[in-house]
């Protein structure tokens, strides 16, 4: 009786669990640009999975839009999709969608389909938005390291995404509070970059310093060895 119960609870675990494995080729960040509907720039708001007509579930992830270019974007906000999530205790697992961290920092490339928006290409669309220094970078989830597909400079992105798309992103109003806030940020970022840095230069003065302290020690066992040397030649 007990091998029973355990063999239907691992079926129900199995049967409520459902994953798809899906594989990416790189695409370059200018080509998602050119397949995109919409881009977004802003933070994720809250990220939910709910049951569509279709009998499938999908996440939706309310954005707080700060710039946006050819994307429907009403009152700084918009929902954006992707498929796979969680409902109770049903999960619909995508390998490779996309990631999101409530107060995370992003950019999106979308695609409308049946009047909503859905994140292009799953995780190759969405981007983590990184500060060093004053700069911010761009990176994305699957292929964080690679040059022209997984991560760019931020005003390089819109320089481009302007470009090609023929036209300006729109904004959104900060107050002073916001501006504040993103300055300081900036601030601290630039300050960490700064010690790191500096603790670096100290460890390559005090490798370089090493040798230097070596040959004075050398350089003082050879003097003491010619002076015991001259001296025996003397008594000779």
């Amino acid at each position: 009786m007990l091998k029973s119960l355990k063999l239907l609870s691992f079926l129900l675990v199995l049967f409520s669990t459902s994953a798809i494995a899906t594989s990416f080729a790189p695409v370059t960040i200018k080509k998602q640009i050119s397949e995109a509907n919409g881009i977004i720039v802003g933070e994720a708001i809250s990220v939910n999975s709910e049951r569509e007509l279709d009998g499938r579930i999908y996440t939706r992830v309310f954005i707080k839009a700060d710039k946006w270019l050819g994307a429907n974007v009403e009152n700084d906000h918009i929902e954006v999709y992707y498929p796979g999530g969680k409902v109770g205790d049903e999960v619909y697992k995508i390998m490779g969608a996309p990631e999101f961290i409530v107060g995370e920092k992003v950019v999106l490339l979308t695609k409308k389909k049946q009047d909503k928006n859905y994140v292009l290409n799953l995780g190759l669309g969405k981007f983590s938005i990184k500060n060093l220094g004053r700069t911010q970078l761009m990176v994305n989830q699957i292929f964080p390291n690679l040059p022209e597909v997984g991560q760019m400079k931020l005003d390089n992105f819109f320089e481009l995404a302007q470009d090609l798309k023929g036209k300006k992103f729109s904004e959104r109003f900060k107050n002073k509070y916001e501006l504040n806030i993103e300055k300081q940020t900036t601030m601290r970022s630039s300050s960490l970059s700064r010690s790191i840095a500096s603790v670096e230069s100290a460890k390559e003065k005090e490798r370089n310093k090493l040798p230097d302290y070596w040959l004075v020690i050398i350089l003082g066992v050879c003097g003491v060895g010619y002076s015991l040397f001259r001296k025996k030649s003397n008594e000779v």
